[in-house]
Formats: structure tokens, sequence, C-alpha cells
């Protein structure tokens, strides 16, 4: 066997007390076990500081002064180390200003640290900021101890690019709530609509799971070019990333299986789209009828990204101002998207639970535009029993 290793001038102590990694807060009863882990997560950190023996011990440990001082210290050091890769990774610029956005290859480069070490260190970096607070009204739809129901305004995002960024929805509710929440899903950022949120950490397992295995039901209002020949249809076509553009999907044989069923509520053969310009991957406006529209009740059966704005511009009906699918309109700022409807499960009861989200208002004066109104919840069709 090989050498044994413990901290030097230590105590045997109760099984209460624990060593703790100064770089991943792993903690260890056993100095053999620790030591190992120090060596493997977190050399660096013990460059340079004698407080390894090569006397053994086995079983719980005391630390001694000169090893909490040595242990302290490697905590400051990797503070300063997480400072650093922050820096690198965000906040460095270029001459002309620009964020530089170093990768976790280039961060480690320079820091001359493994990769490995440097990517869970910038994972580790991030999660001890803390999230960002906002209080800005939320819309709730729904509220118990278990769960929260808000309707997501457009413009908004779900979650913020980084946690010291405000201005997102999760940020909004973490100042309702006074508390971090917990997101179970989320929405486009110009789409506006019901997002849920676990309240309690207990049930978040169990509500991921409904998601997962597609038991939630989901209903979304969307205004679309043209009308559709039948009242209702299915869309059956795979999704894919689109090979030109890395936000957006396409329809492809080889996609992911995705299925959404389509309902037309109203229809308006008013002309008022002829100031149509072209979107990201749109550039004949003439493909498309922009003297006629329709609303559609969309539910996906399935969750890919940017499924109903695919499926529906597959179809030869767009959304109307999807600044990637479709037409955009100056009377339309975003895609006419809304998440109006939701089934789920209560983790706690069990019970079918039905949450409804009204229209905003850039919405409802966009169906005002084109001569049709939507009340909810009495003209969506009926959510079929939760199996």
């Amino acid at each position: 066997m090989g050498k044994k290793r413990k901290f030097a001038n230590i105590e045997r102590v109760s099984e209460a007390d624990a060593y703790h990694c100064p770089a991943c807060t792993q903690k260890s009863l056993k100095w053999l076990v620790f030591s190992r882990h120090l060596q493997r997560c977190c050399p660096d950190l013990l460059s340079g500081k004698d407080v390894l023996t090569d006397e053994g011990l086995e079983g719980p440990l005391q630390l001694s002064s000169d090893v909490k001082k040595a242990l302290q210290l490697a905590a400051k050091e990797e503070d300063a180390l997480r400072q650093q890769l922050l820096t690198l990774t965000f906040r460095d610029k270029d001459e002309a200003g620009e964020p530089l956005r170093r990768d976790v290859a280039a961060c480690a480069s320079i820091m001359a640290l493994p990769h490995a070490r440097v990517e869970l260190m910038l994972h580790r970096a991030l999660r001890a900021i803390p999230l960002a607070i906002d209080h800005d009204p939320v819309v709730v739809v729904y509220e118990d101890d278990d769960l929260l129901a808000v309707s997501k305004p457009p413009f908004v995002s779900t979650a913020p690019r980084h946690r010291w960024e405000g201005g997102s929805l999760v940020n909004r509710v973490y100042g309702y709530l006074g508390k971090p929440p917990h997101p179970l899903h989320r929405l486009d950022m110009n789409t506006s609509g019901i997002v849920l949120f676990a309240k309690a950490p207990d049930v978040v397992a169990a509500m991921h799971e409904q998601f997962r295995e597609q038991q939630v039901q989901k209903q979304y209002l969307a205004l679309c070019l043209g009308i559709p020949a039948q009242r209702d249809f299915t869309v059956n076509a795979g999704i894919a990333d689109h090979p030109g553009l890395k936000v957006a999907r396409m329809v492809a044989a080889d996609g992911l299986p995705s299925r959404t069923d389509c309902t037309v509520l109203a229809a308006s053969k008013v002309d008022m789209f002829s100031s149509a310009s072209a979107s990201a991957l749109v550039e004949d406006t003439s493909a498309y009828d922009t003297r006629s529209c329709s609303l559609l009740c969309c539910a996906p059966l399935t969750g890919r990204t940017h499924q109903i704005r695919v499926h529906v511009a597959h179809m030869g009906h767009p959304i109307a101002s999807d600044d990637l699918y479709g037409l955009k309109f100056p009377w339309a700022a975003r895609q006419l998207l809304h998440a109006v409807r939701m089934k789920v499960r209560h983790p706690r009861t069990g019970k079918s639970l039905e949450l409804n989200a009204p229209l905003p208002s850039d919405f409802l004066e966009a169906l005002s535009h084109v001569n049709m109104t939507c009340t909810i919840p009495s003209d969506l069709p009926a959510m079929p029993e939760m199996r």
C-alpha cells in the first residue's frame, strides 16, 4: 500500500466534524478521502502550503490552527480565481468596447489550469452570485402553497442570461414571492402567456416529470396569415435545427417527432396586411396570403423549440409578425402567439388544475385591427381529461 497522508497536528473528534473543500465545498469525515479529493479537485490551491505530512490516521479529524489557516487561505485564493474567471468570461472588452466572451478553453489557458477545473469553477462562481430581484408587478392567474402561475408579458424573457442580471420573469417572481422561484418551463421572449413556477422545492421533481412525460396539456392562441382549408387539422412533422441560422428551427424528415393539433376559431378577409415586410427566413412576401387571417388555437403534443411557429409556417400560415418564420407588420411588434391555457395535475392533491391567461393589450389591439374578438375561456376548445 502507498503512503498515507494527513494534515499536520490533528486529533480525533466526533462524527460531526468534517473537512470542506475550498474549491467545491465537498465534505469528508476521513482525512485520506479528503486528501485524495483535494489533490484531484484543486491541487493548485495546495501549492506551496506545507499542510500535509507522511503520517496517517483513520477516522474523523480535528483540524489544527495551522491547517485551518491554510484552508482559509486556499478559500480566499479560490475566491480570487473565481473573480478572475468571471472577468475573463464576461467583463473583459476589446478595443471597440465589445465583450470578449472567452470560452472555458481560453480561460483555462490564460489561468494555466486544467479545463475541467475551470469549467467547474465557472459553474460554482455563477451559482454563488445572488439572483437579482425585480419588483415589477406580475399577473397572477393561480397561486397556492405549492404552485404559482403567472401570465408573462411579451418582450420579457422567462429567465435571466446571468444571475446578476434582472429584467426577466424569474426576477419579477422572486420579488413577488420574496424567495427564489423554481420555473418549470419557459416561453420565448416575445411569446406571452402562462408560465408555471413551483414554490415548494419538494414538488419540483413531480412537476418536472409531468412536463418530461408530456402529460401537461397546453393551448396557444396564434393570429396567422391566411385561412386554413380545414377547421381542425394536425401538423405531424419532425423539427430539427436550421443549418443557416443558429436560433431557428425547421421541418425535417429526420427531425425530432413533433405534433401540433390546430383549430380555427375565427377568420377575417379584411385586407390589412399590405404593409408586410420580410423576416429572417422569408424573402418573398408574395408567397403568403396577406388579404386574410385566422385565429388558431394550437395544442402542442410535444415540446420542441419554436414548435408552433415552425408548424404553422410549414402549413403556409405563419404567425403574424413572426420575425423568423413569417412576415412582419407595423401594427404588431412581436409574433402574435399567446400561451392561453394549461392543464396539469396538482403535485400534492393529484387533482386536475386548469389555468387560463388573459390576452395582453397588444394582442387584443391586433385582434381589433382585423375585426376579431376572443373570449377566454368560452371560445376555446375543451381540453381532454388528464390521463
